[in-house]
């Protein structure tokens, strides 16, 4: 199978994860590679042990633990990024504390089914939360230590870490059988080689595919923008993450995608660029994949009859705007306990569901909402929008300014991707040059 391959390449990274210990951490960059390359790759879990424990989570807890053996001084320092992080934490867990005095003490909260505890489920949810930061804060402290020109190698190790996913998104719309071995049991998965049947790269799902290679596209901007990768690269890989993302039908993937293009070239627009932007469409309405003419899935995304799938997702996210209004305007439910709550406010159109069943959540903003409540919700966005309008790093705050617009169409932060941002270094690099020909690419 030519998917073993892939898998192959990935275990093989798994060698990295020594470099920063021969000879003096002359080959350091290498150990990062897995940390920007694995976590486009989640259709496959070891364990699950709180977290599920793949690639990427399994990579990072031993590098922790290597740095801890090697007893290096580190001393951990929190920057913006951090903070961000580590404020949703103190947010979510308050937002617990106060759906206890709701349920037990005041009684105006009265889950309509009991899945588990609230509390628990709550907690356990927000395991990435407790665990990523610490240990990526005291990864990247260990990599500055070192005198590592951490920011450098980030972006240029970010803009290829999609080649992979994207090359065995583009093997699976072709006749040869590209099989993963599926096992999350967050999707309620079993051990098991099963075939791809429509690209969706590394990943569960199409979508989740678009999600990891937009930000691989983010790379590629930067890197090409400071003079970290030239020309010719970058439209390659541009051209095939672009044509990945394509193919997989992902209507968040074309949206952000298109998002992602009249926002870079807003003040720039040339006739040039009209005409290369005219031709793309053109081109792109004529061309069907997995039985969808490209342009008509686009514009399905704003059609709630168009099929089942927009059906659900705006069936789920009216569900959540109703609860959020009905109970949530000033204090929330508690963190990741919409579940306890929204079957009761879905539309009438919506999917006519189980009573047990776990209702998806499609506007994890929303979500929030719900969970921690008006005033929380507010708070926490206004501070981070003046916290990163003063913050000089265009990199930054484009990375979190696209996993909001990700977050308006489902979890973000149930992958590790999020997360990896906190690798990356505030420090000036020396290696980044600043301002190039190659930043005219987009």
């Amino acid at each position: 199978m030519v998917s073993l391959l892939f898998y192959t390449l990935y275990l093989l990274m798994f060698i990295f994860i020594f470099t920063p210990f021969i000879k003096g951490g002359r080959y350091i960059r290498y150990s990062l590679i897995p940390l920007l390359f694995y976590p486009h790759f989640n259709v496959t879990c070891f364990f699950k042990v709180g977290i599920t424990v793949s690639f990427f989570e399994l990579y990072a807890i031993l590098f922790f633990v290597l740095i801890l053996l090697s007893k290096s001084r580190i001393k951990l320092k929190a920057n913006c990024i951090d903070r961000f992080f580590i404020t949703f934490l103190f947010l979510s867990l308050i937002s617990l504390v106060i759906a206890i005095f709701r349920i037990y003490v005041y009684s105006d909260l009265s889950p309509h089914y009991i899945l588990d505890s609230p509390i628990l489920r709550g907690i356990m949810s927000l395991n990435r939360f407790i665990i990523f930061p610490f240990i990526l804060i005291v990864i990247r402290t260990f990599y500055e230590a070192k005198g590592f020109d951490l920011r450098y190698y980030f972006i240029k190790y970010l803009a290829y870490s999609g080649f992979l996913p994207a090359l065995a998104a583009i093997i699976q719309t072709t006749p040869i059988e590209f099989q993963l071995l599926f096992n999350n049991p967050s999707f309620g998965m079993n051990l098991g080689w099963s075939p791809v049947e429509r690209p969706l790269g590394l990943t569960n799902e199409a979508s989740f595919l678009s999600y990891m290679l937009f930000f691989s596209v983010l790379g590629v901007y930067f890197a090409c923008k400071s003079g970290i990768i030239q020309n010719k690269w970058a439209f390659f890989l541009y051209f095939l993450y672009t044509l990945s993302i394509v193919v997989s039908i992902s209507r968040t993937g074309l949206v952000v995608l298109v998002l992602f293009c009249l926002l870079k070239n807003v003040r720039k627009l040339n006739l040039g660029k009209i005409i290369f932007f005219t031709g793309v469409v053109l081109l792109l309405s004529t061309l069907s994949f997995s039985g969808f003419n490209i342009l008509d899935r686009f514009v399905s995304t704003f059609d709630v009859e168009a099929d089942l799938s927009t059906i659900e997702r705006y069936g789920c996210t009216e569900a959540l705007f109703r609860l959020a209004i009905d109970k949530s305007v000033v204090f929330g439910v508690g963190i990741f306990n919409y579940l306890f709550y929204v079957q009761n406010y879905l539309p009438s159109y919506a999917l006519d569901y189980a009573s047990d069943y776990l209702i998806p959540s499609f506007n994890f903003i929303l979500q929030l909402w719900v969970e921690w409540g008006g005033l929380f919700l507010l708070m926490f966005l206004l501070g981070f929008y003046i916290l990163f309008k003063k913050q000089s790093n265009a990199f930054v705050v484009d990375w979190f300014f696209y996993l909001f617009v990700f977050a308006l169409s489902f979890q973000v932060f149930n992958f590790s991707l999020p997360f990896v941002i906190i690798l990356y270094s505030l420090k000036q690099s020396n290696n980044i040059m600043n301002g190039c020909k190659s930043s005219k690419l987009l």
